[in-house]
C-alpha cells in the first residue's frame, strides 16, 4: 500500500516546491526587482510556472484514478474537481507562490554558492521564508481537505475506508510539516526525525576547518590553537599566534557589528509579519544576499591574511616537525592496499 495519498501527494508537492526548489522554467536569473510592471521575462516565468502547477495537479487526477481504481464516470468528476481546484488556487494564490518561489531560489542560490546550510542563514532570512510558506501550506490543507471530501461522495464504500486511512495519514503528516516548518524558522525545536538534512540544503554538519560560518573567529580560535600546537611553538610565539588572532579578530568583529546594528530585530512569535510586495521583497532579499556575500569574502580575505602572518611564526625546523607528523598521520589513515 502507498505511504499516503495522492491528494497528500499533491501538497506535497507545493510544499517541496515552495521550501526546497524551483520548477524548471524558473531557473533561469530573474530581472531587477521593484520594477513598477511586470516585464515580458518575468511574465513569461510566471506562465512557465502556471504551467508546472498546472502539469503537476493532472497528475494528481491520475494518482487518484491508480490508487482508489476509479471507475469512468468517477475519473471524470475526479478531473473536473481536480481542474476546479487548480483555477482556484492559481486564481487565489498563484501569484504569491511564484513571488515566494523567487526568494526561495535566491536564497538556494546563495546557500550553494557559499556553501552553508539552512541554520547558517541569518535568522530574519529564514524567519521570512518560512512566514511566507506556512500560509500557502494552509492553503494547500483546505484544498487537499476540500478534495477529500468532495471525493468521498462519488466513491463507493470500499474505496472511502481505504480514504480515510489516507486522511488520517495526511493529517499527521501536515501537523509534521508545520512544526518542521516553524522549527525551520527557529521558533520551536524540531519533532524527532525533523531536522533537515544536507540532501535538502538545509542545517548539516560543518566541515572541519570551515573559518567563515556563523561564527567565524570561533572558527579562527580553533585554527590558532591546533597550529600552535601542530607546530610545538614556545610561549613567546604563542603569544605572537594569540596577537595576531586577536589582530584579525578586531578587524572581522567590525563588519560583523555594523550588519548585527542594520539587520531586523527578531519578532516575537506571537506578533504578526507585515511584508513588501513580491518585487519589493526581492529587490531587498537581493540585497541583502549581497551584502552577505561581501562580508563573506571579506572574511576569508582576513582568515588567508592571518594564517599567512601565522606561517611566518615557527622555525623551519618546527615546519620541518610538523610536516613529518602531518605525512605520519596521512599515513597512518590511509586504507590498507589489499
Amino acid at each position: 500500500m502507498a505511504r499516503h495519498s495522492a491528494l497528500f501527494g499533491l501538497v506535497c508537492w507545493g510544499f517541496a516546491a515552495v521550501v526546497l526548489a524551483l520548477p524548471a522554467g524558473l531557473r533561469g536569473q530573474p530581472p531587477p526587482a521593484g520594477a513598477a510592471t511586470v516585464d515580458e521575462e518575468t511574465a513569461d516565468k510566471y506562465n512557465d510556472f502556471c504551467d508546472q502547477v498546472s502539469e503537476r495537479f493532472e497528475r494528481a487526477a491520475a494518482e487518484l484514478t491508480s490508487r482508489y481504481g476509479l471507475d469512468e464516470d468517477q475519473q471524470e468528476t475526479v478531473r473536473e474537481m481536480i481542474a476546479q481546484s487548480r483555477e482556484a488556487f492559481l486564481r487565489q494564490h498563484g501569484r504569491e507562490a511564484f513571488d515566494l518561489f523567487q526568494r526561495g531560489r535566491a536564497v538556494g542560490q546563495y546557500m550553494r554558492q557559499e556553501k552553508v546550510g539552512w541554520q547558517e542563514l541569518p535568522a530574519d532570512i529564514r524567519e521570512d521564508l518560512v512566514g511566507g510558506v506556512l500560509p500557502l501550506l494552509d492553503v494547500f490543507v483546505k484544498q487537499a481537505t476540500g478534495l477529500a471530501d468532495a471525493l468521498a461522495q462519488v466513491l463507493d464504500d470500499k474505496q472511502r475506508e481505504q480514504l480515510s486511512g489516507d486522511r488520517r495519514r495526511m493529517e499527521s503528516q501536515f501537523q509534521f510539516a508545520r512544526a518542521s516548518l516553524q522549527a525551520m524558522s527557529g521558533r520551536a525545536p524540531f519533532p524527532p526525525g525533523g531536522r533537515p538534512g544536507a540532501t535538502t540544503g538545509q542545517a548539516r554538519t560543518q566541515p572541519a576547518g570551515r573559518a567563515f560560518a556563523a561564527q567565524p573567529t570561533d572558527e579562527w580560535e580553533r585554527y590558532v590553537r591546533e597550529f600552535v600546537r601542530r607546530h610545538r611553538l614556545d610561549e613567546v610565539q604563542k603569544l605572537r599566534a594569540l596577537d595576531l588572532l586577536k589582530k584579525y579578530r578586531a578587524l572581522a568583529n567590525e563588519p560583523l557589528r555594523r550588519q548585527a546594528e542594520t539587520q531586523p530585530a527578531t519578532r516575537p512569535a506571537s506578533q504578526p509579519t507585515t511584508r513588501p510586495a513580491g518585487g519589493e521583497a526581492l529587490g531587498g532579499l537581493r540585497r541583502r544576499l549581497a551584502g552577505l556575500r561581501k562580508q563573506r569574502l571579506l572574511l576569508r580575505e582576513l582568515f588567508e591574511q592571518l594564517k599567512a602572518e601565522l606561517d611566518k611564526i615557527p622555525t623551519a625546523a618546527q615546519r620541518q616537525l610538523a610536516e613529518e607528523e602531518r605525512r605520519k598521520s596521512a599515513a597512518e589513515t590511509r586504507p590498507a592496499k589489499g
